[in-house]
């Protein structure tokens, strides 16, 4: 059964978090689904506003496909807004880095059982961040 896993602390430790779990013997012949959006703040929300706006669509999407026994959904946060704005070259934030090279948030992203094998991206064109 599919589930929605929340990773969310620092950049560099959700990174690694989810590398460890791409290319962990049990993470082979799985399809990854990530939303990747900004940290949040403490209401709840994100600070990235069109994360705030796309994120309930993509929880549906998630709902809609709880039974797909070789995929696994993730909500991964780049972490503050500082941290996202202050590292256009990703150096201490590995999602700006070379292997994702993110430039927009909400960023959702599919990957195959390894992280060369990304399936598609999408973001959206009109955001800020």
């Amino acid at each position: 059964m599919a589930v929605l896993q929340v990773i969310e602390g620092s950049p560099k430790q959700n990174y690694k978090t989810l590398i460890e779990r791409i290319n962990s013997p049990e993470g082979k012949g799985i399809v990854y689904v990530m939303a990747v959006v900004g940290g949040k703040i403490k209401d709840g929300h994100s600070w990235c506003e069109g994360c705030n706006l796309t994120l309930p669509t993509y929880r549906e999407f998630v709902r809609d496909y709880k039974d797909g026994k070789y995929i696994e959904f993730y909500l991964v946060s780049v972490g503050s807004r500082k941290e996202w704005e202050e590292d256009l070259q990703g150096e201490d934030n590995p999602f700006r880095g070379k292997s994702l090279s993110i430039q927009r948030l909400p960023t959702y992203i599919v990957v195959g059982d390894d992280l060369s094998n990304i399936l598609m991206v999408m973001w959206n064109q009109k955001s800020p961040v």
